[in-house]
């Protein structure tokens, strides 16, 4: 992992740009991507992983950042949830009923957001 001078953004891991872990889309790793609850680590059409600084619980609504001023607002249940470090809590969040569009919007925010690999060669 490439260490970061803003200790409050995650890092990221560069060598894994896509996830595919068996769940229902591949996730694909964001860079500095925040919500209305802390930042987005990875995001699909399905879900996503989130980091916040107080553990989440049950149904939430994240409100997502899709440029252009546009906020896309998703209701999400909370699946799982780890203590990352101190006041760090990662969790795995699932979307409610996603329509074909929003679904469509969240791949490209998504595709918008993820790091940009720069080979040396």
């Amino acid at each position: 992992m490439e260490p970061t001078k803003d200790h409050s953004q995650p890092p990221v891991d560069r060598s894994k740009l896509a996830v595919w872990d068996g769940r229902a889309a591949g996730r694909l790793l964001q860079e500095v991507h925040q919500c209305n609850v802390g930042w987005v680590l990875d995001l699909s059409a399905s879900g996503a992983r989130i980091r916040s600084r107080q553990p989440l619980e049950g149904k939430i609504e994240l409100e997502l950042n899709a440029g252009d001023a546009e906020m896309l607002k998703v209701e999400a249940e909370i699946v799982w949830k780890n203590q990352a470090g101190f006041r760090k809590f990662d969790h795995g969040v699932k979307f409610i009923n996603v329509s074909k569009d929003l679904s469509k919007k969240l791949v490209q925010v998504a595709m918008n957001y993820r790091p940009i690999a720069i080979d040396a060669a």
